[in-house]
This record gives C-alpha cells, structure tokens and sequence, in this order.
C-alpha cells in the first residue's frame, strides 16, 4: 500500500521543524553559559541544599566520572536556579557530549550497545 502523496512531504516538514525546534533549544552563547556558570558559582559558595546541588552541577561537568552527579540533588535548586544557571550549563554539557558521541567511530563489535 502507498502512502498518500503529501505523506513524505509532511513527514519531512516535520522532522525539519522538530530539528529546528532542538537547535534552537540547544542554543548556549558563550555570555550564556558564562552568566550560568557564575550564577551557580555564587549559589555553590553558599550553605544551603541549593548551594550542594549546584556544586555538585559545576563539579560534574568538571569530571563526570569522579563528580557524578546526583539528579535528585537537583531537587534542592529553586526553579529561578535551574533557570539561570542549570539550564545553559546542562545545555551546553548536552551538546559537547552529543558532539563526543558523534565524533567516535562506530563500533565493531556487534555487542556493544552505545
């Protein structure tokens, strides 16, 4: 059975809106991430719940291996916080990881799972 004819153009139409959208989602200036990266900075030199979390966020993207990070600890940052701070940061961590991935060759191994 055939699709209809506008189907694939439709389809099409959206995925390109759907990458239009993530790219514009994705989006962290330098002033961006600068302005997040001193907000949680402030935030961390404090000595609240919000202030561990936010540590915990900067620390992370430090060296995720030996900083991982908590998500429930998230739950400590009032909304203003992941706002200002967590969002252009965990943004910008999303895109060098996803640029990471991309980067690597692909596996030969049939088992491995990426």
């Amino acid at each position: 059975m055939k699709d209809a004819p506008g189907a694939s153009a439709e389809a099409l139409r959206a995925a390109m809106e759907e990458e239009a959208f993530v790219r514009q989602a994705l989006t962290v200036t330098e002033a961006d991430y600068r302005d997040a990266v001193n907000a949680l900075l402030k935030l961390a030199e404090g000595d609240t719940g919000g202030s561990r979390a936010a540590a915990g966020v900067l620390l992370g993207l430090y060296n995720g291996q030996a900083f991982p990070l908590d998500l429930t600890d998230l739950c400590a940052l009032d909304l203003r916080h992941v706002q200002q701070g967590g969002g252009p940061v965990v943004r910008l961590a999303y895109i060098r990881a996803s640029a990471a991935r991309m980067a690597r060759p692909p596996s030969r191994s049939p088992a491995t799972v990426t």
